[in-house]
């Protein structure tokens, strides 16, 4: 944007209407209704989600953002600024990196992380609302908003309330408020300006919100819950499996009383705390087996193409989220800790990446009158998986210290050392001594190495040696022997 449209925009002249805009669903056209694919035909998995009910209590879902909402805080947010040469430093102590590590006075950056986590994944949009001060009305705090309470409305969506048409510039806004459903009250509008909103990509059943994350995994996740059911259920019954009591003389008649009365011992006998204690029956009887027992029905097998799925929807790595899946084919060091910078280089990074630059357009550059360079990050120089293990650096580096390809001081600096400084910091091995020398030591023995002394020239007329001569001469008595047995 040029210096003159920000101007104009500031004094009230920006552009009132942009009717080049795709149309999803705003005053030009009051029949749509507020989803743009308001014919996308969700209704084949209707069943399946009543069945799975609140996915926050699915523990698939559960390992995926418990292990997000963890890693996320780790990086350390930072504001950045241009220096005079262009280069971006970090700010220390910069007002919007504060209020992201402490977003109010009872909550913590970390707090946040946690609770994000399950809207970024389960909802795919992490709602925070500003608070303002009341007299410089300058942000001064941030607070999470759950993702079921809180809606992006426009104006002419046939919401209710109704968008105000004296509280939007543009009737053609894509979005200008939220709407917020306090629990047990009347539902309020909140101006977008109010409200950042951190979207996982853009939903195709609505572009103002982001993508769900467990929609396509929502029948693995039932059949996970169903098989967790019935573990739950054998266990309850103390390992017992169904059976059937017969008697075991086929001509002999049973009656309801003496049968109730069978079944009742039976049930007393085999289950709780008299479980596997013997019974003794006066009627002789056979038990037949009429369902699977545990052994039978490997459980075990049937939960993890769900892991598996949920793992490869979600790109984290099965054994990060302690899958079955994951943990058969992850478990030495190498592979748990290949498997951990994964998980963070293609998860946790781009989520990063996601809130970092939200913030930068929706808080530093606008709230804390940032220049069009100023960026909002997180430093991952701090986080522990991405940084190369410091034994492998020590040892890189000595090998370089010690061949003479860096200088003491170079050396310290390369493992996280304080510099000694010069004259001791200049020091060098020389790789054929591994003594150590200073730069002028160094010259001065350049300038002392003796000379190689001259290649002689050699004597073309010095006849051969003798015993070349002979080599010749037995080489030729050699071929005139095996001409004479060839003409033989």
């Amino acid at each position: 944007m040029s210096f003159l449209d920000r101007t104009l925009e500031r004094l009230g002249y920006a552009k009132k209407s942009a009717s080049d805009r795709p149309n999803f669903g705003n005053a030009y056209d009051p029949g749509f209704s507020s989803s743009w694919l308001q014919y996308l035909d969700r209704s084949r998995d209707s069943n399946y989600n009543y069945e799975v009910g609140a996915l926050e209590l699915s523990s698939l879902c559960a390992a995926v953002f418990n292990w997000t909402g963890i890693q996320l805080p780790e990086a350390v947010p930072t504001v950045q600024k241009a220096n005079a040469d262009g280069e971006m430093e970090p700010v220390p102590n910069h007002p919007c990196s504060e209020l992201i590590r402490r977003p109010n006075p009872y909550t913590t950056w970390a707090d946040d992380c946690l609770a994000g986590a399950i809207s970024w994944w389960l909802d795919g949009n992490w709602y925070m609302k500003k608070v303002r001060n009341d007299l410089t009305k300058q942000v001064m705090e941030l607070w999470y908003i759950p993702h079921n309470l809180i809606e992006p409305r426009w104006y002419g969506d046939g919401g209710t309330p109704e968008v105000p048409a004296n509280e939007v510039n543009d009737l053609n806004a894509f979005l200008s408020h939220y709407q917020y459903t306090q629990p047990g009250k009347e539902p309020i509008l909140i101006p977008a300006s109010e409200i950042i909103h951190i979207k996982r990509g853009k939903s195709l059943a609505n572009p103002r919100k982001g993508i769900r994350a467990f929609d396509p995994v929502i029948k693995e996740i039932f059949g996970d819950n169903k098989a967790a059911a019935f573990s739950a259920n054998i266990l309850k019954n103390m390992g017992m499996v169904q059976v059937l009591l017969a008697p075991k003389d086929a001509g002999m008649q049973v009656n309801k009383e003496q049968a109730t009365h069978i079944k009742e011992q039976w049930i007393i006998n085999s289950t709780g705390e008299n479980a596997n204690k013997p019974m003794v029956n006066p009627i002789p009887l056979d038990v037949q087996q009429i369902s699977w027992s545990p052994k039978d029905m490997d459980l075990k097998e049937l939960r993890k193409v769900p892991e598996s799925r949920v793992a490869a929807v979600t790109g984290i790595p099965a054994a990060m989220l302690q899958f079955l899946v994951g943990l058969e084919h992850g478990t030495s060091f190498a592979a748990y800790k290949q498997a951990r910078e994964q998980g963070y280089e293609s998860v946790i990074v781009p989520i990063q990446k996601a809130i970092a630059e939200q913030i930068t357009w929706q808080l530093l550059r606008t709230e804390f009158k940032g220049s069009e360079k100023d960026e909002f990050i997180f430093d991952t120089n701090s986080v522990r998986v991405l940084q190369e293990d410091q034994d492998k650096i020590v040892e890189r580096e000595s090998i370089v210290f010690k061949s003479g390809g860096s200088t003491l001081d170079q050396y310290l600096q390369a493992v996280g050392k304080d510099p000694v400084g010069s004259p001791l910091g200049d020091v060098r091995m020389i790789p054929t001594t591994s003594q150590p020398m200073g730069p002028e030591r160094l010259l001065e023995q350049a300038a002392e190495a003796p000379q190689p002394p001259p290649t002689p020239t050699p004597d073309t007329n010095v006849p051969p040696p003798a015993k070349m001569v002979d080599v010749d001469r037995y080489l030729s008595a050699l071929e005139k022997q095996a001409e004479e047995f060839a003409g033989r």
